[in-house]
Order: structure tokens, then C-alpha cells, then sequence
């Protein structure tokens, strides 16, 4: 954060910037529905499977893709246009959770397709975040972009705590809603589909 001495027109000056508040509202609101839907992920996977090892790949099929992409993310980062290239990858994301959505809809009782779509969230991520960074400078003027860099920080350390604690919440409010029974039955109907 900026230091306490600076005026308070200072601290927040990145967001004068229309085009870096927008930005970092979508960016908050993205990593937000990501984490949550980890919880919501690691739920379904460990209900049918019962096994911590099938939990643990649902974060290896989120970060594999980052470990074989990273270079020709950063390619295409500095060769297309990073704000498509951000648009494509949120896009891809958004279809994958509605085939997450349509996966636990319709009990599909392997979880060879969610760790697919994971894979793929997985690629969006890893495509989004160099474009990101190298956006970043072209959304604030260049007084503003140390400002910009710091609260860009902030808001993704405080989505990336808070992101679980709403998924967690959202659990809690579905059982409440739907029951305990409603999640049992769907947890037997996917194991014995696993069969």
C-alpha cells in the first residue's frame, strides 16, 4: 500500500484511471468465482472418489498446464493484443465452469472430464496472467503505475483469501437450502455410476 505521508488523492490514484477500475473489478469478481469454484470442485471429486490422492490432482490438473505453457504464454502475450487475448481466456473459463455446472447436473461418474476442464482452466490462467501484467502499464498513466502495480497486488491477495471463504459459504447455503439429502443422493447416484 502507499506510505501513510502520502496525500489521499495519491494513494488511489491508479483509480482514476475508468479503465483500470473496470479492470480490477472484473479481475476481483474472476479470481473470486475461480477460487469458489475450487471448493466446489474439491467437494465433488473427494464425494466421489473418497480419496485424498483424486483431491490432490484436481490442483496438479490446475497447474500443469502453467508449467508446459509458460513460455509461449509469455509469446503470445507480447505478440497479440493482451486485452483479446484476456477476453479469450476469461471466455475460456466461463465455458468450462458451465461444462463443470453440466458435469455435476448430469452425474457423470468419472472424473477423467474434470480434471479435462481443470486442465483448461488451468490454460486460461496460464494465458491470462502474462497479459495481464504486460497490460497493466497501458491501463494508468505513468505516474500512476507503481500505484496501479500495488493495489493490483491488494486486490488479488484479498480475492485469492477471500475467494474460498465464499465458496464455503455458498456450500453451507446450498445445504441449507437443498439438505444434507439432496447432497447424499447426488453423491451416491455419481459413486454408483462410478461402478
Amino acid at each position: 500500500m502507499p506510505a501513510e505521508s502520502d496525500p489521499p488523492e495519491r494513494k488511489a490514484s491508479a483509480f482514476q484511471s475508468r479503465d483500470f477500475r473496470l479492470y480490477q473489478t472484473a479481475r476481483l469478481l474472476v479470481i473470486l468465482g475461480a477460487e469458489a469454484q475450487s471448493v466446489a470442485v474439491a467437494w465433488q471429486v473427494y464425494q466421489l472418489t473418497h480419496s485424498a490422492l483424486s483431491l490432490g490432482n484436481t490442483g496438479l490438473a490446475l497447474f500443469l498446464p502453467g508449467l508446459f505453457f509458460m513460455l509461449p504464454a509469455g509469446h503470445v502475450a507480447d505478440r497479440y493484443d493482451k486485452r483479446y487475448v484476456i477476453l479469450c481466456c476469461y471466455g475460456l473459463q466461463a465455458i468450462c465452469t458451465a461444462a463443470l455446472l453440466w458435469i455435476s447436473i448430469h452425474h457423470i461418474g468419472s472424473i477423467l472430464p474434470i480434471y479435462a476442464v481443470l486442465f483448461l482452466i488451468g490454460m486460461g490462467r496460464c494465458f491470462s496472467g502474462p497479459a495481464a501484467s504486460a497490460m497493466l502499464p497501458t491501463l494508468v498513466p505513468k505516474e500512476s503505475f507503481v500505484n496501479a502495480v500495488t493495489w493490483g497486488a491488494t486486490i488479488y491477495q484479498v480475492a485469492n483469501a477471500t475467494g474460498p471463504m465464499f465458496g464455503g459459504l455458498l456450500f453451507t447455503a446450498s445445504l441449507v437450502v437443498f439438505g444434507r439429502g439432496w447432497l447424499h443422493g447426488t453423491a451416491r447416484r455419481s459413486c454408483t455410476a462410478l461402478r
